[in-house]
């Protein structure tokens, strides 16, 4: 089971934009527009981080199995309470965890994905920790080339 690391990004992409579809919220690729939050809050996407890949040789050549990682930033309402942000903010956090347990391979492209707040280990930059949290979204899978 090769991947193309582009496949594997624009599924994650499509399972945040699926999930902001069904809630009112915004999901993309980068998406910066962070001022024009809707009502169900924002899910910025980032581009894989490449972990440190084994590789493994095979009749056909390498495989190159990829322990990656992606941020994906979550964001709230600016105007909103405190209260009211955090419980959205952990509403999307939820249902982010739900979305990716319902298919875990992602169709079949990767072994396992996992959505989980980050670790001592994933250092990403700056997140605007007073209008959102940083969740991550780490995948293992096989692909022919390194990222």
């Amino acid at each position: 089971m090769a991947s193309d690391h582009k496949q594997v990004q624009d599924a994650v992409v499509a399972v945040f934009e699926t999930l902001a579809a069904s809630r009112d919220a915004r999901a993309g690729l980068n998406d910066d527009d962070a001022p024009n939050i809707p009502d169900g809050g924002l899910y910025v996407v980032r581009a894989l981080i490449p972990g440190e890949p084994e590789e493994q040789l095979g009749r056909e050549g390498p495989y190159y199995f990829d322990n990656v990682r992606m941020p994906v930033e979550a964001y709230g309402l600016p105007n909103a309470d405190e209260d009211a942000n955090a419980a959205l903010l952990d509403d999307m956090k939820a249902a982010a965890t739900a979305a990716i347990a319902a298919d875990p391979t992602l169709g079949g492209l990767v072994f396992h994905a996992e959505v989980r707040l980050p670790t001592e280990e994933d250092e990403f930059g700056g997140v605007i920790e007073v209008l959102g949290t940083l969740l991550v979204f780490a995948l293992e899978y096989q692909a022919d080339t390194l990222v």
